[in-house]
């Protein structure tokens, strides 16, 4: 697995009337692969349907790690002002190797030689996301066959805090072949991943 600072390093290359009140914004949301999109002039991504799982995203193949930034799957939720979220993302992959995710996110920022540098979505910097490796291969040459989803797993994506509501991007970047997105999850409320993965779409 490569640090994040290498990651990030290979990226650089009406009147009188009574006011309406605001519209609610929930609490959580659950973004399925319908409600993501994938994008890029690099993109890898196109929906599947796999059995147990439903409609993902689906990387077809690889390309170089300087190219990940032009190739990925996004969603956008609403925020409210001074309000913590925390975020999980359903992933598919067969190792460390094709789990390695990077991300960008509105107001996002990560440490760069001992300061904070930008993550927005579509620059140059992002940050990888750290999962827990139990019983995965490091690479895919440590157990061979096709890369694709085999194992699935809610992947913790930290989010900034939001001193402005509003729309907020979350932006998963791969340059991986078998990498897959079939859900992401906000909350304000929950303070652990979902026990169980999202209902088959």
């Amino acid at each position: 697995m490569r640090s994040a600072f290498a990651w990030m390093a290979l990226l650089a290359s009406g009147c009188g009337s009574e006011p309406e009140s605001a519209p609610s914004v929930p609490r959580d949301a659950l973004l399925r692969a319908r409600d993501l999109k994938a994008g890029g002039s690099r993109n890898t991504f196109s929906l599947a349907t796999l059995p147990g799982v439903g409609t993902c995203w689906l990387s077809d193949r690889e390309i170089e790690l300087r190219f990940a930034r032009d190739n990925y799957v996004e969603g956008e939720f609403t925020a409210v002002s001074g309000t913590a979220y925390r975020c999980w993302a359903y992933l598919g992959g067969c190792c460390q190797e094709t789990f390695e995710v990077l991300l960008q996110t509105t107001d996002g920022t990560v440490l760069d030689r001992d300061k904070r540098v930008s993550m927005e979505p579509g620059g140059n910097i992002a940050d990888l996301i750290k999962i827990e490796p139990v019983g995965l291969a490091i690479d895919h040459q440590a157990h061979g066959g096709e890369k694709r989803p085999a194992v699935w797993m809610w992947v913790s994506i930290p989010l900034p805090g939001y001193a402005t509501g509003g729309s907020k991007r979350i932006r998963l970047l791969t340059c991986q072949k078998g990498c897959a997105v079939a859900a992401v999850k906000v909350s304000s409320l929950d303070l652990q991943p979902p026990e169980s993965p999202p209902p088959p779409e």
